[in-house]
């Protein structure tokens, strides 16, 4: 294994993941229409928080613009990032696994609750002190939060539409 790859197995592993994918949740269910989200959903997270470029877009764009401004704003930007968004879809099915493992600690840790009749994803009601883990990451976090409230806005069908993703 080269040295890159440790580097990359270091950032993107499933604890972080895991972190991630509760923030998204968190940023979901703060709208309110719902208290839970589609478990599709969730394997759109990852791709887009770990990947350096779209993190960059995510981050940089204000949580009232939403997620079409994101993605507009990387179409019109000086050099077209339009390829980061139809890449999203293959970076989804490549990183299924991370993301599964990523919720099964999630689960396993009382981050999330799953309601498998349902296929529905819940914030589980059990507290965590997430400061030291969140100075580190924040960009990730704050991003994944934003991410999860802008999806909440939107149908599935339109999060499919908007990010070239199927579910």
């Amino acid at each position: 294994m080269g040295v890159l790859s440790k580097e990359i197995q270091i950032i993107q592993n499933p604890a972080l993941g895991a972190m991630i994918l509760k923030c998204f949740t968190e940023g979901y269910i703060s709208s309110e229409k719902e208290d839970s989200l589609p478990f599709p959903l969730l394997f759109i997270v990852l791709p887009m928080v770990f990947h350096n470029d779209t993190l960059s877009y995510l981050n940089s764009t204000r949580r009232p613009s939403g997620l079409r401004a994101l993605v507009n704003k990387m179409s019109d930007s000086k050099e077209s990032k339009r390829d980061i968004v139809l890449d999203i879809h293959e970076r989804a099915d490549k990183m299924k696994k991370l993301t599964l493992d990523a919720l099964r600690i999630a689960l396993a840790t009382e981050l999330l609750e799953l309601d498998s009749k349902q296929a529905k994803v819940k914030v589980s009601h059990k507290r965590i002190d997430k400061s030291a883990i969140i100075k580190s990451n924040s960009k990730m976090f704050k991003s994944s939060e934003k991410l999860g409230f802008w999806c909440s806005q939107l149908n599935m069908q339109e999060i499919s539409m908007i990010l070239k993703v199927g579910f």
